[in-house]
């Protein structure tokens, strides 16, 4: 019979951290327990975000989040697979479930200090940062919206005006989040200068030599 190693790593220290402005402590048990998508309950949800969601709202998100995520492990991130679902209801939603015409929260940091997000909360990451930008999670709450037209048919009869009036109200939004591609502008930064610089090598040397083009000014003669 296999023998289990004495030395298999286990968490064994408590973890003090901060959030909304107030001292939590979580213990190595709690860092190891393990969540299951699915068991989320709906008032749990509700409490830790802060607000309202409709049962057709709550199967939705979370069916959605346990296709990212079927279980996740720690106290302090059982929520995670869920937050960029119900904050866009949060700060894009309605009653009727018609999508507002402007974001409530402005700016984004608004939103997290809604729930008493931690520091940092929404920004760890450049896909995390993504996730909360105004124009795709408006794009997210509609998408919520759609998906329950699809599944309860006697409330899509009834939203029929509601869906196209999100499909308008992003149509219009779009056009005021398209701009130039940050990335874009970098690759032609640095285009720019690179074609500068064999040309300049070519035909008189670099910036740094005595006779080349000055690219970065004059050179102090």
């Amino acid at each position: 019979m296999k023998k289990k190693s004495p030395h298999k790593y286990k968490l064994t220290e408590d973890r003090i951290f901060s959030r909304g402005g107030r001292i939590f402590k979580e213990s190595a048990e709690e860092r190891e327990r393990v969540y299951k998508t699915k068991k989320m309950l709906h008032k749990d949800l509700e409490k830790h975000f802060n607000v309202k969601l409709t049962n057709e709202e709550y199967v939705v998100i979370k069916d959605f989040a346990f296709n990212d995520h079927e279980k996740i492990v720690g106290d302090e991130n059982k929520f995670y697979p869920f937050d960029k679902y119900v904050l866009s209801i949060k700060q894009w939603g309605t009653k009727s479930g018609a999508c507002r015409k402007r974001a409530k929260y402005f700016p984004d940091d608004g939103l997290f200090r809604s729930f008493g997000a931690p520091s940092g909360f929404g920004l760890e990451t450049t896909g995390r940062i993504f996730d909360f930008n105004f124009g795709n999670m408006e794009e997210i709450y509609i998408s919520i919206q759609e998906e329950i037209d699809n599944r309860y048919p006697k409330l899509e009869k009834k939203r029929e005006a509601i869906r196209e009036k999100n499909k308008q109200t992003l149509k219009e939004n779009k056009k005021s989040y398209s701009g130039p591609d940050p990335d874009l502008i970098i690759g032609l930064v640095v285009f720019v200068f690179l074609t500068w610089l064999i040309f300049g090598v070519i035909f008189g040397g670099s910036d740094l030599s005595p006779g080349g083009p000055k690219f970065f000014g004059h050179d102090g003669g």
